[in-house]
Parts: C-alpha cells; structure tokens; sequence
C-alpha cells in the first residue's frame, strides 16, 4: 500500500525553543481531538510565536490610512473605559478600555483592548513576556509599543471629539494574534523619551499653556489650553455608588501652581495611576481638562479630549518643581535622620570638643554653605510642650501621602489611604524654645534621633506616648530651664540642625 504524505510533511521543521521565554503559552490553541489534525501538528501549532519583523516602525504624523503592519511606540496619556465590552470563552464580559498613545510627533487613539489576557492576548511585559492579569500595569506614562494589521481612519465627528491630532484610530482585535501592545519596563535608558511638547511644521507648539488662575474665568473653554500643575497631596482610593446600582473609584489629588491651587479628580481606569505619584515632585502637563468649581477653587476632571503628561521636558517643568521646594518646604516632621551623612563616631573620638554657639553656627552656614559641620552645643530649654501635645493628640508624627499625620498611638492609620504602617517618631515641637547665650532656635527646626529621645526624657517613644498625664507634666516641669550638651550636625543639603545625642 503506498505511503502518502501526511499535512505535517509540508510544514517547516519544530524550532528547538530557545533559553528566553516564548509567548507561546499564551497563544496556546485547545485542539480537540478528531479534528484533522496529527498529534506533532498540534504541538507545533502550540510552539508558534508572532513574529514582528514584517512590521514597519512609523512615527504617529507619519501613518496614512490604509497602512498595514505598523508598529508605533509612545507614552500613555490618557486611559478610560470604553462602553463595549467583549464576551470572553467562559461566558463573562471582560471590560474593554481605550487609551491615547504620544510620541514626539503626535496623538493617536488605541481602541478596545482588554486587561483579560485569556481570550484577548494581547498585552506584554517588554523585559520577560508576561502576561498583565491586571489595569495597574498600563497606566499613565508608561512607554508602549503597538503591533496592528491596519490603520483606520475617523470621522469628522469623531475626529472633533477626540484628543487626536491626526485624523486615524488603530484598534487592537482579540480574534487577530498579530495585533499586540507590548508595555516597556520603566529604565533609565526611556526615561526622557516621548515627553516634548508637540509642535506644528513651523515651529510652534500646538497646545497654549496658561498659569491655573487663567481658568478662574467661568466662561472659559479649555480645549487646545495647556496648565502645568505641581502635586499638592494624593487623597485615598474611594469606591462612590452609580446611579445604575454599580460603583466607581476616585481618587482627589490636589494641585497647585505658582498663581493659585486646585483639585485634580480621577476616575475609574486612571485612578490606580496616581499611586506613582509623588507629592511635592511629580509635575503634571494637563491638555484640554475639563474644569468646573467648588466656590473659588477650579476642580479638574479628565475627558476622552483630555491628555495627561507626567514629569514633561520642558524648562518650565524645572522651574515648577524648585518652586514647590520653596513653598512647601520640608518642615523637619518630613524628613528622616541624616544617620549616615554625618561621622559622628569620628567627632566623639577626636581629643579636641568644639563647642559652638547658635550664632556660629548661622555665620559659618552663611559664610561656607557648602561645607559640613559637627559638634556640641550647650542649650538651654526655655519650654516644653508635652502635656500640650498630648491633649491634642500629637505626641506623635509620620508622613503619609505627602500629608503630616499626628497621633498619640502608633498604629494610627492614615486619613487619605487608611495604611496602618505609618512610620511615627516623636513630634520635635515637644521642644519649644531651644536658646543659648546668642540665640535661639524653635524645636520643630530640629532633627532629633531616636537616640537622642531616649537619652532625654530617660525612656523609649514607644513608653512615653503611654505615660500617664500626670507623670508627662513631672517629666515637663523637671526639663523646663534645664541645659543640655548637644552633638549635632549641620549641612545645607540637610537644611535642618541635626541632634544625634545628648551628652548631659
């Protein structure tokens, strides 16, 4: 009987699988048996990887409709939910979400692409392949790369009423295995890419950027309108009812800039992203925000024409973020001990003590800023608050979302994200008035160790917030007038007058 050929034999030979981890386990096809198919077929069809190399990387200005196997890489600017939702293989609706993606030429919009990788594998981790099970990996400002078949255009209605700035829309398809989005890991390397104002052929910026006092006008509509925005603090993550029975995160973030301050609100999908955000550092780049007010304070909600840049390259990003140094500050219930700046153990074994002075050591920091300093100081404390802080419940102090948290209790949680592990020290303004022979200075300008703490009230923090009132006003009475040698260390990097221990 002759042998004939089996479909198998028109297939290349299997690719021996390499050291690095396919993708293959996510396009991995059920075959059942019966179907036609030879047992080696079905493991080869399993081994099958996209390959990307029959796609041609274009700029976001450079993509015409009708191209086919494009790629384009850029920075999410804006997320939300989209109102289809997509069937998945075990019946469920799975959410489908659309973004807008920016590189240094322009805006396009990626539509419907799902967080559920089973049934819609489309997403990747750019360093190991992984699959995203969950939102929190795309978010905003992350670098993504977008392998589609076509590019579609939009209509003049649609065209008005998104953010984009070219007239075309790509859509990831779950039925399509070539279209893909890769997320890029955040490296030091991308860290300045797709973050320049965009500009038109003669060189001049598409968006007008306007100080945030500007939208104090009522009347006025932000579409094309750009505001530069410091983050003030970061709220926590509540879920508020819907009208049709389901619930929404939301999360406040205040803002502020060198004219006025505001309220940043976020929604669903964009929610999770403020958790990257640092409080006094991060700048936002906001695009055509919709504003609306709660008596004289602007409150800002993002659209479908809204974009949001973090941390953006330009000059008046720098200058904002020195700003937000100046006018917050860092009072020092916000900084942590400088332990290892300074060399103490070098200061306590030399022969010679120097002994300074409050005024020393102002025309020393005046005179060399730069430079650093260590020694003793003798004092005297002219006031102590403990009984007054207790009352007030404020022996205790920790940072948490930007915000200064006060408590008599370490396990106090947060106000805005409810955490439990705050970390507390003692309050420095327990030490009012610190003064010597030539000056004074306020406890709350003081760095104060643990250690040193301990040292001066002859017990830990942890036993101290559990005194009785009682013993905490003999404690108050006993240090009033009492002075003290101070080891202490000073730099302007610091800013802050550092007390490591307390001699006697």
């Amino acid at each position: 009987m002759p042998n004939f050929p089996t479909i198998d034999d028109f297939f290349s030979p299997k690719v021996p699988p390499t050291e690095e981890c396919t993708r293959a386990h996510l396009y991995q096809k059920q075959i059942e048996p019966g179907d036609g198919f030879i047992v080696a077929l079905q493991a080869r069809v399993g081994d099958q990887v996209v390959s990307n190399a029959s796609f041609h990387h274009h700029s976001i200005s450079s993509l015409k409709l009708g191209m086919k196997k494009v790629s384009i890489t850029g920075r999410v600017v804006n997320l939300w939910e989209s109102n289809q939702t997509k069937a998945s293989r075990e019946g469920n609706n799975v959410r489908l979400f659309q973004l807008a993606i920016k590189d240094d030429t322009g805006i396009i919009e990626v539509d419907n692409f799902s967080t559920r990788i089973r049934g819609c594998c489309r997403i990747w981790l750019s360093n190991h392949f992984q699959s995203i099970p969950v939102l929190a990996k795309m978010n905003i400002h992350k670098i993504c790369t977008i392998y589609i078949n076509f590019v579609a255009g939009l209509e003049p209605v649609g065209f008005s009423k998104s953010n984009a700035t070219v007239p075309l829309f790509i859509s990831i398809s779950g039925e399509d295995l070539n279209s893909q989005l890769v997320v890029h890991e955040d490296t030091d390397e991308n860290l300045t890419l797709y973050k320049s104002l965009l500009k038109n052929r003669d060189g001049s910026v598409i968006f007008q950027l306007m100080p945030l006092r500007a939208f104090s006008n009522a009347e006025l509509d932000t579409a094309g309108l750009q505001t530069l925005l410091c983050i003030k603090f970061i709220g926590a993550r509540k879920k508020v009812p819907l009208k049709n029975g389901g619930t929404a995160e939301k999360v406040e973030v205040g803002v502020f800039d060198e004219t006025t301050h505001g309220i940043l609100i976020l929604w669903g999908a964009l929610a999770a992203c403020a958790a990257n955000w640092e409080p006094g550092n991060t700048i936002l780049l906001l695009t055509s925000p919709n504003v609306k007010f709660w008596g004289s304070t602007p409150q800002f909600t993002i659209t479908h024409k809204s974009l949001v840049e973090v941390d953006p390259n330009m000059r008046d990003a720098g200058w904002l973020r020195e700003y937000a140094s100046r006018s917050l500050g860092r009072s020092s219930l916000q900084q942590e001990f400088p332990k290892d700046f300074f060399d103490w153990e070098a200061r306590l074994s030399t022969s010679t003590k120097t002994l300074f002075r409050l005024a020393d050591i102002d025309q020393y920091s005046r005179q060399f800023p730069k430079e650093t300093h260590v020694g003793f100081l003798s004092v005297l404390l002219v006031d102590v608050k403990l009984t007054t802080l207790y009352k007030r419940r404020m022996l205790l102090s920790g940072v948490c979302c930007g915000d200064i948290v006060f408590s008599n209790s370490p396990s106090t949680p947060c106000k805005r994200c409810e955490k439990v592990d705050v970390t507390f020290r003692l309050n420095p303004r327990i030490l009012g008035t610190v003064t010597d022979e030539t000056g004074c200075i306020n406890g709350g300008n003081l760095l104060i160790s643990d250690k040193a703490w301990k040292k001066l009230f002859g017990r830990p923090a942890e036993e101290l917030v559990n005194t009785e009132i009682d013993s905490l006003q003999e404690i108050e009475h006993r240090m009033l007038f009492t002075r003290i040698t101070l080891l202490f260390g000073w730099s302007s990097e610091i800013g802050k007058l550092a007390i490591w221990d307390i001699m006697a």
